[in-house]
Order: C-alpha cells, then structure tokens, then sequence
C-alpha cells in the first residue's frame, strides 16, 4: 500500500499521543513530504498542531510557506493554529505579517474574530497590542 494524505495525517495524530509525539508527528511529515507525496490541508493543519506542541513556532511557519509552494490552500483552521502558535511563541513580528497577508483575501473568512483575538493576545503579551 502506497500511503496518502490520510494515512499520513492519521499516523501524525497517533504520534502526538505520546509525549514527544509533536517532534516523531513533524519527522513523520517531512518524510512524507520529500517522498512528493500529494499533502492537503488536512495534513498541513495536523503538522502545524504538531508545531505548536513541540513549541517549534519557526516550524510551523515554515510549513505555511511550504504548503503555499505547494499550491495547497490553507483554511480558516490552519491559519488560526498558526496564529495561536506564533503567539505561544511570543513572534509578534510573524504574527503581524500573517495578519497582512490574510487581509489581502488570500483565505476566505479569515481573518475572523478568533483570529483578530488570538492576534490582540498574543501581540499583547509582547506589548505590541496596537500592531495587531
């Protein structure tokens, strides 16, 4: 069996139940990636969650760009986990950039409510309300 991007988000969610599950979920995913696998949202969405609990906030922007590169369209879910943690990790700078980038339209919907607050508190923490 040839895997895909169900299995491949499946088996990145299995990774996260154990406790450094968000770094074996983020090696799983680059090895699906550089197989040229067809990676969706999904996928990206369940990579960035894994981002966020490995506190690799670089990662997961990182993985933005590459889905981008890859003509994969991100959603209202994959941009609010980014938000949330680029937030975690206090890059106000980043989180001020995404917010540029999506009030282009580049996502339909977003940003949204949520987005603009997670943005507030996370640029707040870092005394940088007004950016956001």
């Amino acid at each position: 069996l040839k895997p895909d991007a169900t299995s491949c988000s499946t088996a990145m969610k299995a990774c996260q139940q154990n406790p450094d599950g968000g770094h074996q979920a983020l090696i799983l995913f680059d090895e699906f990636a550089q197989q040229q696998m067809e990676l969706d949202t999904l996928v990206y969405g369940v990579a960035m969650g894994a981002a966020e609990a490995a506190t690799l906030w670089e990662k997961a922007l990182a993985l933005w760009h590459h889905m981008l590169s890859r003509a994969v369209r991100p959603d209202r879910l994959v941009c609010n986990s980014l938000i949330h943690t680029l937030c975690q990790g206090k890059a106000w700078q980043a989180v001020v950039w995404l917010l540029d980038r999506l009030s282009d339209g580049e996502v339909a919907g977003v940003p949204d409510n949520a987005t603009m607050s997670m943005a507030i508190s996370g640029c707040s923490a870092c005394d940088q309300w007004q950016r956001a």
